[in-house]
């Protein structure tokens, strides 16, 4: 997406329009830039309070019992690449099986 920047505003176009619509288009330009500001004070915060949330003992000082109760669920365990190997029966593994007592 193209990032476009608010141009400065030239007098001249608006000659020949009335003065309510000359007045109304500096109204409307002065909310956008107002806006547009409110917008990246906005932004900047959400960056910061995403960084903060993200945040457990693992990368930050916090002790590791501010990290709460959640087990890792097993895709996370996979994505950390603790855990390589599938559920199930490993392969190589040699089964054990019950001896029949009666044939």
């Amino acid at each position: 997406m193209q990032k476009k920047t608010l141009q400065k505003f030239s007098p001249n176009i608006l000659d020949s329009a009335s003065p309510e619509l000359k007045q109304f288009v500096l109204y409307l330009l002065e909310t956008v830039e107002q806006l547009s500001k409110e917008i990246a004070i906005l932004k900047d915060e959400n960056i910061e309070l995403k960084a903060r949330l993200n945040q457990n003992s693992s990368n930050s000082s916090r002790p590791p019992s501010s990290d709460g109760y959640r087990k890792k669920s097993h895709t996370e365990i996979l994505k950390e690449g603790i855990e390589n190997k599938k559920r199930g029966g490993q392969i190589g593994h040699k089964g054990k099986q019950k001896n029949e007592l009666f044939a």
